[in-house]
């Protein structure tokens, strides 16, 4: 009978895709890397061919059981491409924090499907460990995102204020704050307008 990490490596190669092994460590988590290798790639008639390969360690102290359900993961991911939309999946090539972290709740359900699919029980206390680890690595780097934009608006709202309030000052404009702060929020919204079009077209 097949081993657990066999079965789903052959449910790799079925899918077209070359299977590897690396001995890359996360930095993050000081775990063995499980990878899958994409491109942005569709043929003429619209349908994704970008797909590669799945990556896993060429040594791990890990279950056989615990690679089957990480290779599957991974597998997850390019299934998950196959159906997505081209725009979409253009923002999660581009490094959208939020459709990464969704992508990867997505990648762990389909992971339990081929899972099932293949016989292998994912009603286990490792599936949920690794499940659980896998989404809170990438709900990690989503609060630190969220974070940053906050920090940034912030700090250019209150620079934007600050250089408003001190022409006010010297030109003894008798402006309320609260026609300060309106004066800095238009402003600030035409910073955001002029920086979103300056991506536009450095894009184009």
């Amino acid at each position: 009978m097949e081993d657990f990490k066999n079965r789903i490596i052959n449910r790799i190669l079925k899918e077209n895709l070359d299977y590897k092994e690396s001995n890359e460590i996360s930095d993050i988590m000081g775990e063995p890397i499980y990878s899958y290798g994409w491109a942005l790639e569709y043929d003429s008639n619209k349908n994704y061919i970008g797909g590669r390969y799945v990556c896993g360690p060429i040594c791990s102290n890990e279950s056989d059981l615990v690679k089957a359900y990480k290779l599957s993961h991974e597998l997850g991911h390019h299934l998950i491409n196959n159906k997505m939309n081209p725009l979409i999946l253009l923002a999660y090539y581009e490094g959208n924090k939020f459709l990464e972290f969704f992508i990867e709740i997505l990648a762990w359900r389909k992971a339990k499907s081929i899972c099932l699919e293949e016989n292998i029980n994912t009603k286990t206390l490792s599936f949920f460990r690794v499940m659980t680890l896998g989404v809170l690595s990438y709900l990690i780097g989503l609060t630190r995102y969220i974070l940053n934009i906050v920090l940034n608006i912030l700090k250019i709202f209150s620079l934007i204020f600050f250089i408003v309030s001190i022409i006010s000052y010297k030109e003894s404009l008798k402006i309320s704050f609260t026609d300060i702060f309106e004066i800095s929020f238009i402003c600030f919204c035409g910073y955001l307008l002029i920086n979103s079009f300056r991506k536009l077209i450095s894009k184009s």
